[in-house]
């Protein structure tokens, strides 16, 4: 299904500034209080029974003031140099790119990226595509959705990624009414 035939149901999030549209199959996740520090600053969506996933994250600001491409080179690097441990895997034998974009006039940066996650004794490939935006306020933004590598859901994924990323809506300039 393209992004297209999807309904899609927009969440205005006012403790974000961001508004973000998905699909009305996909539902907010719940926290956990392991993850309520986290929770002021992100929400992920998931359908039930679908391995796809998105996330919208509010990141803090950045002293260096670097801009969409540095960050996501950086969240690359360190895919590349292990992953992301204490969560349910370790990412290993991460490849990927890093590509300037745009979003309304804003520089931003798309970073794609295929890794290995090991869970328990297996390992399986996870194909992420992530979007990284600073807007001309310096707000920081990333949107990412993750999916399993190969097949349907890996297309369902890059679907879903165009479609959120295109009715994006970031900041208080964007997000005041």
């Amino acid at each position: 299904m393209t992004p297209d035939a999807w309904r899609w149901r927009p969440y205005l999030e006012s403790r974000l500034d961001a508004e973000i549209s998905v699909p009305r199959s996909y539902r907010r996740e719940t926290v956990t209080s392991e993850a309520s520090l986290a929770a002021d600053r992100e929400i992920t969506f998931a359908e039930r029974g679908n391995p796809v996933w998105l996330r919208l994250t509010r990141a803090d600001k950045d002293p260096s003031a670097s801009g969409p491409v540095e960050w996501a080179q950086r969240d690359l690097r360190r895919l590349k140099d292990g992953g992301e441990q204490g969560g349910q895997f370790t990412a290993s034998e991460a490849r990927g790119t890093v590509v300037p974009a745009n979003h309304r006039d804003t520089d931003a940066a798309v970073l794609d990226v295929t890794y290995y996650a090991q869970e328990g004794d297996t390992a399986r490939p996870v194909h992420r595509l992530a979007f990284y935006v600073v807007t001309a306020a310096r707000e920081r933004y990333s949107v990412l959705v993750e999916m399993p590598k190969g097949g349907k859901e890996e297309a369902e994924g890059q679907d879903l990624f165009r479609g959120v990323r295109d009715r994006l809506k970031l900041g208080r300039a964007e997000t005041s009414t």
